[in-house]
This record gives C-alpha cells, sequence and structure tokens, in this order.
C-alpha cells in the first residue's frame, strides 16, 4: 500500500468518525445565550441543539435550583449525561458532564 493510501485512510478512520471534541466544542457555544428553558431551546441563535438524535421526547431529565438559577440535566445517549446552569435571567453559564464524557459524542 502506498503512503497517500494509508494517510487517507487514517484520516477518513480518525476525522470521519463520532467525535467528542466537536461535541463538546458545540456546548462551549452555547455558554452565554439565552434560552427558553421552558422548551429548551436557545433564542440566541445558537447552532446546534441540546437534544440528540435519539432523544426523540425533548425532556430534561431533571431540573434542579441552584445558586439562584437552576441546572438542567440531558441524556445525550445511553452513554452521555451533561448538564447546564441557566442564571435567573434566562443565560446558560456553564455546562459540565454528569459522569463518563466518552459516550457524548457528535454523530
Amino acid at each position: 500500500m502506498r503512503l497517500p493510501t494509508i494517510c487517507g485512510l487514517l484520516f477518513c478512520l480518525f476525522g470521519c468518525g463520532p467525535s467528542n471534541y466537536y461535541w463538546a466544542e458545540g456546548m462551549d457555544g452555547f455558554v452565554g445565550k439565552r434560552v427558553d428553558s421552558g422548551l429548551g431551546r436557545c433564542l440566541d441563535g445558537c447552532t446546534g441543539s441540546f437534544w440528540s438524535p435519539t432523544n426523540h421526547n425533548r425532556q430534561f431529565s431533571d431540573i434542579v435550583s441552584e445558586g439562584g438559577g437552576k441546572r438542567y440535566y440531558v441524556d445525550w445517549n445511553s452513554r452521555c449525561a451533561y448538564s447546564m446552569y441557566v442564571s435567573k435571567e434566562g443565560v446558560i453559564e456553564s455546562w459540565r458532564y454528569e459522569g463518563d464524557s466518552k459516550g457524548c459524542y457528535v454523530y
């Protein structure tokens, strides 16, 4: 096998598959955006979605009051969960993994 062919195959293996890096980058993009937490949608022109293609109900798994705001828990898929802290003004202040991050990826 020639070197360019091997490099092309490696690129597809590592560059085209499901990506945790791009998933986390997308979550970082939500920070600082206003959200309609009742409907679970971003109001400031966010790209991406809080919901994975496998979460057909588009419901938060839990909502907990925390420090003047609320923490919204989301099951992305069967191996990934995360939460977002939303201020009382409706701005996403932060997000974090809830458990192992390896199952969190862009499809």
